[in-house]
């Protein structure tokens, strides 16, 4: 179901949702002309938080891919070489992704919904404009916070502090 994750941005400029209370995805999207894009069908990055008893966990370089033999998007995760053959082709295996089937559909399918979600609000030109954190940039907005900073402008500087600041901004 689209729509339902608070999507917003981290410290790395990527689009981030929390799934569950110990879950928690960021997506980096490609660009339209990116090369991966182009020549890998690699859609976007996913980094994957998970809050253990042990500390944090993050599994990173998980792909969304677009299959257009299937027409749908999917997750591939890391994977390293075993140096095997199997049916003439080299194994490869996932460094780090779900163990079971249900756990990797269900994992697969709530990151393939925050990607979905991403890509409609980037579409509509809402994305990410949710609640405005309270940060030096949006203080000015509250009344309550001016007032405050207006009280305490005066008492450092006096009564005449927008004079005062005006003279040392020339």
């Amino acid at each position: 179901m689209p729509g339902q994750y608070v999507i917003e941005r981290d410290s790395f400029n990527r689009l981030r949702a929390e799934i569950t209370d110990s879950f928690a995805v960021g997506i980096k999207l490609l660009a339209e002309d990116h090369p991966r894009l182009v020549e890998q069908n690699v859609h976007a990055y996913v980094v994957a938080d998970l809050r253990t008893e042990l500390g944090p966990w993050r599994i990173r370089d998980i792909r969304i891919m677009w299959s257009p033999e299937h027409e749908r998007y999917f997750l591939r995760y890391r994977q390293w070489k075993t140096g095997k053959v199997r049916d003439s082709r080299d194994e490869w295996l996932d460094v780090a992704g779900p163990l079971d089937r249900e756990t990797r559909s269900k994992v697969s399918t709530a990151i393939l919904e925050v990607f979905s979600q991403i890509k409609e609000e980037a579409q509509k030109g809402t994305l990410a404009r949710g609640q405005r954190p309270n940060t030096i940039g949006t203080l000015g907005d509250n009344p309550e916070v001016v007032a405050k900073l207006e009280t305490l402008k005066k008492s450092l500087i006096g009564e005449n502090a927008e004079e005062v600041l005006a003279e040392a901004q020339n």
